[in-house]
């Protein structure tokens, strides 16, 4: 996604033809799709009782990210241009989506850390 996101938002602001563009709006659609999918999947595994509050706090937090993009992002396109909004937007994707090689490498332990208060939830 955050690849995507900077190539659309270079290819859009020096008018390269539009198949690029559509590309990297296709790459951001891709992200899009399995980061909220492979998200809740992982929840839902790791913590089943607890799937049906995360899968609304996932939904919650994707539409007010949805809302505040779409009031935001056109005065920030109108302030700092096309090319510099959409890399600055790609940069935060990517520390965004770090997450997730941390989460590889820390789950386990991730996980036994929150063991009693999850056991204590279910009660």
């Amino acid at each position: 996604m955050p690849g995507g996101l900077i190539i659309y938002g270079v290819t859009a602001a020096h008018g390269v033809h539009w198949i690029a563009p559509v590309f990297g709006m296709g790459m951001v659609g891709f992200g899009l799709s399995v980061g909220g999918s492979v998200t809740m999947a992982y929840i839902v595994d790791c913590y089943k009782d607890l799937a049906g509050e995360v899968v609304t706090t996932i939904i919650l937090i994707r539409n007010i990210v949805g809302f505040a993009m779409t009031f935001a992002i056109q005065p920030w396109i109108d302030k700092a241009g096309l090319q510099n909004t959409f890399i600055t937007v790609g940069c935060l994707s990517f520390a965004i989506t770090i997450f997730a090689v941390f989460f590889i490498m820390m789950g386990k332990s991730i996980r036994m850390w929150t063991k009693y208060r999850y056991l204590n939830f279910k009660r």
